[in-house]
């Protein structure tokens, strides 16, 4: 059995009506081995699909009646293990010890051996003898993974990448030992097996550092979930239980300053939510009674009584998660064509190195130039063909070049999840972008003060209030004026406005309902602010002593080079594409500021409506990016081809 293939299977009758389930695989290394577990779990009845992802080390089995200890057993029989913890997370580890080891040991061998070429004193390693003691535990107890998956391969009838570096290898050390016992005086290559092992084992471990990140977003977006919840009783008493113990139809409490527990519908109660970190809109949502609510969303003021319409998988986050890992788990077209070119690579490649070797075993002899005789030649350039066709290509050169040009992009800000995305952002055609947080910065400022007294006394008023347009309200009128006066008496109007005695003086800071509500004629003030809010700004009214003052407008600005950058992918040949869940409005006035042709305006648009304008895009035929922030934009993001995240963005996204 694999190592870390002991994991528990839970008993069948947990599983039997489950219609998906995810495995976390071990030991896979290549485009072959997710095959090979993607068939295995295939073969096992009542699977309908099997799709295995080799980045995120994650099996996803449909069907019917399934029993995860016969899936497991399936993987286990196919050569691989199936991990209990997140893929990755322990892996990362074992590679970099087996590879810190491996180097140890390969390197007095390679010194031993070379090191007289530079005139450097060898010593003791340069015996073939002892080169051969410290060899012995990199073929076979380091290197003994190769001959476990190579053997595995074969038993499917398969050919693998470890098969090359374990015929490779092994050619070099068995031909060294028979060279030491029988042939003496005849060269050995104990150097070239273990550095090969060492240089495939770093390889390894390079990989799995880039999977454990690649996992741990997943993770991430769970950790947003509220663990507890207060549910209210029907004596009215609160009860503070698990999250998987609250129900549909369950009240729950959620005081200020807390994150909303459940997906539901508030039953009593007025607050603003922040909801950024599930809509990457930066401006808080007034929730009154029969508006919805997303769990992991922010409660900024008023207490809220929620009534429970969704749990556990049926949340909104939990169905984001589901988006993210099931679009991570679709396989790409190229990974097909890689599968079909390692079906016949393989064994290609031992042909035409057996075909080598014979070929100058045969005539080698009719070269008198040759530095050995014909049979070591033939089996010297057999083994190379071997192994300059896999190990150190794929094995080092591959994530080496990935690794190294990961390093560069994260010294100009730019952090690639792999090589694959450097390859597929090169055919790039069109480029979709979210709005809030990508091409604008994401935090309301004031833009438009039509009077500097208005300015003033609102200011004095929001200095109390915690929404974000009162805040760039405050914020914008420092930076224009030195001091602020006082306001007392200040009251907030939820979903309206705040009101406040300044200087003797009754101000209102709000929307035209609430003015008109105190008797304020807004009439006066309606063209400029149609003017403003075409562009996208969000106007507010100001009244003092029960007179219209002026009007503010906010907006959350463009990002500086947001223009220039979209001007850059149009010279590119690029076609552009504006995403949005905010308002049409809005939408098409920053496209219009930005040069997004207005017919590229998506508005309104669900994190799985986002998803979907993506899919058919590709359905097209275009190779699509989408550059996005907010957590919302994690399926789309993982969706595209490319899914480029903004660093100024939520982490996980």
């Amino acid at each position: 059995m694999p190592t870390g293939a002991s994991a528990e299977a839970p008993p069948a009758t947990q599983a039997r009506d489950a219609t998906k389930q995810r495995l976390k695989i071990q030991g896979m290394t290549c485009a072959t081995c997710s095959g090979r577990v993607e068939r295995a779990l295939s073969a096992v009845p009542g699977v309908e699909a099997a799709q295995v992802n080799l980045t995120t080390e994650e099996a996803t089995v449909q069907g019917h009646d399934l029993d995860r200890g016969t899936l497991v057993q399936a993987v286990e029989e196919a050569g691989y293990g199936v991990a209990s913890g997140a893929p990755g997370e322990d892996a990362g580890s074992r590679t970099l010890r087996d590879a810190l080891l491996a180097l140890a040991l390969a390197l007095p061998v390679v010194y031993g051996a070379m090191g007289h070429m530079l005139g450097a004193p060898t010593g003791v390693l340069s015996n073939p003898w002892v080169q051969g003691v410290l060899a012995t535990p990199v073929q076979f107890w380091l290197g003994a993974r190769f001959y476990k998956q190579a053997w595995a391969g074969l038993k499917d009838g398969h050919g693998n990448m470890d098969l090359l570096v374990a015929l490779g290898t092994s050619a070099a050390y068995l031909y060294s030992v028979a060279s030491l016992t029988f042939l003496p005086g005849q060269p050995i290559f104990f150097e070239s097996a273990v550095l090969i092992i060492a240089f495939v084992l770093v390889g390894r471990h390079l990989e799995e550092v880039t999977k454990g990140r690649a996992s741990r977003a997943i993770s991430r977006l769970g950790e947003l979930q509220v663990r507890d919840a207060r549910v209210l009783q029907p004596d009215g008493r609160e009860r503070t239980v698990p999250i998987d113990e609250v129900t549909v139809g369950d009240v729950v409490l959620v005081k200020p300053g807390e994150r909303i527990p459940v997906d539901g519908k508030v039953v009593e109660g007025t607050s603003h939510v922040d909801e950024s970190a599930v809509t990457g809109e930066s401006v808080p949502v007034v929730k009154e009674p029969g508006d919805e609510v997303v769990g992991a969303t922010l409660n900024k003021q008023g207490a809220l009584r929620v009534e429970t319409t969704a749990t556990g998988e049926d949340t909104f986050l939990a169905q984001i998660t589901q988006l993210v890992e099931d679009a991570q788990a679709a396989r790409a077209p190229i990974q097909a064509f890689a599968d079909r070119v390692a079906a016949w690579f393989v064994p290609a490649v031992v042909l035409v190195a057996i075909a080598t070797g014979l070929f100058w075993y045969m005539v080698g002899s009719q070269f008198s130039t040759l530095p050995y005789d014909p049979a070591v030649f033939g089996m010297l350039l057999a083994t190379a063909v071997i192994v300059i066709a896999c190990p150190c290509a794929l094995g080092l050169a591959t994530p080496t070049a990935i690794t190294v040009g990961t390093g560069l992009g994260a010294e100009h800000g730019i952090l690639y999840k792999g090589g694959d995305v450097l390859e597929r952002l090169a055919r790039v055609d069109v480029v979709a972008l979210d709005k809030t947080g990508t091409l604008t910065q994401g935090e309301p400022t004031l833009q438009h003060a039509s009077d500097p007294k208005a300015l003033r006394l609102a200011a004095a008023v929001e200095q109390a209030s915690e929404h974000p347009i009162g805040a760039a309200i405050v914020t914008g009128a420092r930076e224009r004026m030195d001091a602020l006066p006082t306001a007392t008496q200040v009251e907030a109007i939820t979903g309206q406005g705040i009101r406040g005695l300044v200087e003797g003086q009754e101000v209102l800071v709000g929307t035209p309902a609430l003015l008109e509500a105190h008797g304020v004629d807004v009439r006066q003030a309606h063209e400029q602010a149609e003017a403003l809010e075409a562009k996208g700004h969000t106007v507010v009214h100001v009244a003092i002593s029960g007179e219209h003052a002026g009007i503010l407008a906010v907006a959350d600005p463009l990002r500086p080079g947001s223009r220039r950058a979209i001007t850059r992918l149009h010279e590119l040949g690029l076609e552009t594409v504006l995403v949005t869940g905010d308002n049409a409005t809005t939408a098409h006035a920053v496209a219009e500021a930005v040069g997004i042709p207005t017919e590229n305006v998506h508005a309104r648009t669900l994190p799985d409506q986002k998803a979907t304008i993506v899919q058919d895009l590709q359905q097209g035929r275009e190779t699509v990016a989408f550059v996005g922030d907010g957590i919302n934009d994690a399926p789309v993001l993982a969706a595209a081809d490319v899914g480029l995240a903004i660093g100024s963005g939520t982490e996980v996204a």
